[in-house]
């Protein structure tokens, strides 16, 4: 519920209750007065997409929504074609990636809330995509460039190259293949972030207009070191705060939104928080 408050919030219409997944679509008008800028979905640069991905490149280098193949084999580099991906392929391929972004993009926003993303979305990967079935592989073969000549025999709960290339460039589900055993929470991805940033520690921040990347400091969010920092990253500088003057249906369903966002973190003990962003952001 967290991720879809934000998502509407941020990049959709919330007076509607619709979002496009992709880019603008004529089906997702703009907010009253262009209030929220121009139209665009969850692939639009900045309140929910941003800098720093493993397979997208940041916006100020190229094309931020399509999808970069190179950047995917690169991932894929120290992975071996038939054993189960580990931790270190994407401990390894995000420690060559951040200084390239680092020396590359003028505009860089790697703020606290992108870079949990960041890092989230390799334990997304490794845990969400992972297969945990013992069956016999099927004969049947994958067309995508990358897959193994035969097919692989995963271990129950490994993610083989062949798997992850079935869902990256094939766009489907691999061949007996069955999801986790229990619901990912947010509790796992604090842990996935732990875990494949501990061996080389970065930090949240932003170019100047010099091009110098300056750290986040509790100036600039007083929750820095903790995890409500990242839900006051995004969400409170990041969300319009004129949503909070609507009325009637519209306000039962900002307060939805609200409670979705906050119940998260709530557990965290975190603060109620409320937008205070701009409105043409």
């Amino acid at each position: 519920m967290a991720v879809s408050s934000l998502a509407v919030l941020g990049r959709g219409n919330a007076l509607l209750d619709k979002i496009s997944i992709g880019g603008e679509d004529r089906l997702i008008p703009p907010l009253p007065g262009k209030i929220d800028g121009t139209r665009g979905g969850l692939s639009k640069h900045g309140k929910f997409e941003g800098d720093i991905s493993m397979t997208r490149l940041d916006a100020a280098l190229g094309d931020l929504a399509a999808f970069q193949f190179e950047m995917y084999k690169n991932l894929l580099t120290p992975t071996s074609t038939i054993s189960g991906m580990g931790i270190s392929s994407p401990q390894r391929f995000l420690l060559s990636i951040v200084p390239t972004s680092m020396e590359h993009n003028p505009l860089l926003n790697w703020h606290v809330g992108r870079l949990g993303f960041s890092y989230g979305e390799a334990g997304f990967i490794l845990e969400l995509l992972r297969n945990c079935t013992s069956l016999p592989p099927s004969p049947s073969h994958s067309s995508h460039p990358l897959s193994p000549l035969t097919p692989t025999q995963p271990k129950p709960g490994h993610l083989t190259r062949s798997d992850m290339s079935s869902f990256f460039i094939d766009e489907c589900f691999p061949p007996n293949w069955w999801r986790r055993e229990s619901p990912f929470e947010f509790s796992d991805i604090r842990d996935a972030v732990d875990y494949v940033q501990d061996p080389y520690p970065v930090f949240p921040g932003r170019k100047d207009a010099d091009g110098v990347y300056v750290l986040e400091t509790r100036e600039m969010n007083s929750f820095l070191g903790s995890v409500c920092a990242i839900y006051y990253d995004l969400f409170v500088p990041n969300i319009l705060a004129v949503l909070l003057k609507t009325k009637d249906q519209r306000k039962k369903n900002m307060n939805k939104y609200l409670d979705g966002m906050f119940n998260l973190f709530e557990p965290l003990d975190c603060p109620h928080m409320f937008p205070e962003g701009p409105a043409e952001a």
